[in-house]
């Protein structure tokens, strides 16, 4: 049929149309039906629009871009070879339930936040702020290349060393050991015995 149309109405059911013993259909103006069955290989070479709910019974391969613009659920695992981005109006990635487990580097270009439990295995790279609103535990060694700032109190339950200068306001110290020069800009009280084990020089009265 040559610039026209078929027209196939159902009956009582059944099947309406069949192409048999391994020959194709090929079929180029737009196309409506209720319901196809393709047991072979099927192509598409313009748009697909399902109106009603999709069924994949095997898997699924997609070559090209997907754009899903409302939520996805996903019952197993996402396994991603690549990168995650997030482009919502604030950027963020959200586990509502649930641990996050990162096995290799984390690179995080904005704020992080962290209402429970956050486990990393490898290297954690933050080039902005860190947020964590319950206790942030570090079972290794920590090091920090630029200043510390401390807003509230500060507990050590075992050694302190600093290598540096140390500055401190009002301190309450249960035992300080100092190898090098000690200088006390203001009033020195002492509420325990006094064990000096060289010299004592005082300047004033």
């Amino acid at each position: 049929i040559y610039n026209g149309s078929i027209s196939i109405n159902r009956g009582t059911g059944g099947t309406v149309f069949i192409v048999a013993d391994g020959g194709d259909a090929s079929i180029t103006g737009t196309t409506t039906t209720v319901d196809l069955s393709v047991t072979d290989d099927a192509t598409i070479s313009d748009q697909l629009t399902v109106g009603g709910n999709a069924i994949l019974q095997s898997n699924l391969s997609v070559s090209r871009n997907a754009v899903i613009s409302q939520t996805v659920n996903v019952g197993g695992i996402i396994n991603v070879n690549s990168k995650i981005y997030a482009y919502n109006a604030n950027g963020d990635f959200w586990v509502t339930t649930g641990n996050v487990t990162v096995g290799g580097n984390t690179v995080l270009g904005s704020n992080i936040s962290v209402a429970k439990v956050a486990t990393v295995t490898g290297n954690t790279v933050l080039l902005a702020n860190l947020s964590v609103g319950e206790v942030a535990t570090v079972t290794g060694n920590t090091v920090l290349q630029s200043n510390a700032s401390i807003s509230a109190n500060l507990t050590v339950t075992q050694n302190a060393t600093v290598t540096g200068t140390l500055n401190s306001g009002a301190a309450t110290l249960a035992s300080l050991g100092v190898t090098g020069a000690a200088t006390v800009g203001t009033t020195l009280g002492v509420t325990g015995n006094t064990t000096l084990s060289s010299n004592l020089a005082v300047t004033g009265n």
